[in-house]
């Protein structure tokens, strides 16, 4: 029975996830759930995501190439577009910031699978941004969080912490001993955080639902802000490595735009206000509709290089 539902949610994911914002919107009492699911959604996540991990996958690592577009794309260009947003649409500042700095999602080795990227270096991608992000997060709304937003830093470091190390450990300390539980969550590992992911959404949209009827406006402005982030942060990684075979070039674009938003709805929801929870939900929206799109994009390329 798992056989035959996992390559149908994971070859529609997009669509998964898009009933998941439809059924926050309109299911009755789910803006009721405690603000704890979503983080134990969130470590679930990270925690399937460890069974993927093989130490062969990081034979091919390249340290400086890695760690150069890391930081380029984790920590450079959300400072750059922290202060340029702060000069022309400094509401969403903060939102930006967050967003930037969120580490490579969970689905990304699987979309590199998919898209005809480097699984490995996904994994290895995912694996570094993420252990790395709880300090890095911590610090850099240390140095940019001002009076007009005012956190509880070691709040959201230790929630990060919780969330990423701790499956970690569970996981490498524990569960990888058993063999028959390890392959289990391998082969499952993209199917559960697709629908971790679907419960993540649901209910921090049933969150902010009633902003999505009585402030249009703001949202197709959340929207429009959203898609010239996303567009960058693909064209990053598209662009930097102009010079190198297309599959370099997919999988450096997707590490660039398949972020974890999910992470950042769940700490916007903790430790921010209102407004960034529901500016980081429409783009949800948006992570959707990239990675799609990008499929799409691939798509033609191949088929222009086919002609």
């Amino acid at each position: 029975m798992i056989a035959k539902i996992r390559p149908v949610i994971e070859g529609h994911f997009g669509l998964f996830l898009m009933a998941a914002f439809v059924l926050g919107l309109t299911v009755p009492g789910l803006k009721e759930t405690p603000k704890i699911v979503i983080l134990i959604l969130q470590a679930l996540i990270i925690l399937f995501a460890c069974s993927k991990i093989k130490l062969d996958d990081f034979k091919d690592f390249k340290p400086k190439e890695i760690a150069g577009f890391y930081i380029l794309r984790f920590i450079a260009l959300p400072v750059v577009m922290f202060f340029i947003s702060a000069w022309t649409v400094p509401e969403y500042k903060y939102a930006l910031l967050l967003l930037g700095l969120m580490p490579c999602g969970a689905t990304l080795p699987a979309m590199m699978s998919i898209m005809g990227g480097n699984p490995a270096l996904g994994l290895t991608a995912t694996s570094v941004s993420g252990l790395l992000s709880p300090f890095v997060v911590f610090a850099m709304f240390a140095v940019f969080s001002t009076l007009e937003l005012q956190l509880d830093l070691w709040g959201m470091f230790q929630t990060l912490f919780f969330v990423i190390f701790c499956p970690v450990i569970v996981y490498f300390g524990v569960l990888r001993r058993f063999e028959p539980l390890k392959l289990s969550m391998r082969s499952n590992a993209s199917m559960m955080a697709i629908i971790f992911i679907f419960g993540v959404i649901m209910i921090v949209v049933a969150y902010q639902k009633d902003r999505f009827f009585t402030e249009p406006l703001f949202f197709f402005a959340a929207l429009s802000v959203g898609a010239v982030a996303y567009f960058i942060y693909y064209a990053l990684g598209w662009f930097l490595f102009a010079k190198r075979d297309l599959k370099t070039r997919i999988s450096y674009a997707l590490m660039g735009g398949n972020n974890n938003i999910a992470l950042a709805i769940s700490l916007a929801a903790l430790y921010f206000p209102a407004r960034e929870m529901f500016i980081l939900v429409v783009w949800e929206i948006l992570w959707i509709m990239g990675v799609t799109l990008f499929q799409l994009f691939i798509k033609y390329r191949a088929g222009q290089r086919g002609m």
